[in-house]
């Protein structure tokens, strides 16, 4: 993880921290990741916050609702949730996984894995950073696949 920190809006701050928070807690690493990560660093708003986790994610979609309101809907396929929040906010909270496509147009095979792997799915560079929500490194950015770099250049890369 580099020293690098992605500046996260003030209005998303508290939610991301207390779920960060949660997830130490629990033991389980936090990630925010993918076009909000993107979005954040180009300084435009979003309302779609994709958070991966290294762990159990029901745990963690409950505790969203139970702060802050709102509903929920469980993609068990994926082990994911949708939890859209009283105030607009839509948060996909993801287990961080691996996926194998058994053939083409197959939907995928889905196992438990870590951060690398669950950026490594994903379609382009751009859209493969992730950045800590953990308390204790908030913020700090994980971009093994160089999206900083190609958003600085204007470029979009196929990752796989």
């Amino acid at each position: 993880m580099s020293k690098d920190t992605v500046s996260i809006p003030r209005k998303h701050k508290e939610v991301l921290l207390a779920i960060g928070a949660y997830a130490q807690k629990l033991g389980t690493k936090a990630w925010l990741v993918g076009g909000a990560v993107r979005d954040f660093y180009l300084k435009k708003e979003t309302l779609d916050i994709d958070i991966t986790f290294e762990g159990n994610v029901e745990p963690l979609a409950n505790l969203c609702l139970r702060r802050w309101g709102g509903t929920k809907h469980k993609f068990t396929q994926f082990g994911t949730y949708r939890v859209e929040l009283e105030s607009g906010l839509k948060l996909d909270l993801v287990r961080a996984r691996k996926e194998i496509y058994p053939r083409p147009a197959a939907l995928p095979v889905v196992e438990p894995s870590v951060i690398k792997d669950d950026l490594f799915r994903r379609d382009f560079t751009v859209n493969a950073w992730a950045v800590s929500i953990w308390p204790q490194d908030f913020a700090a950015s994980f971009d093994p696949f160089s999206a900083r770099q190609d958003i600085d250049a204007g470029l979009v890369r196929v990752l796989h």
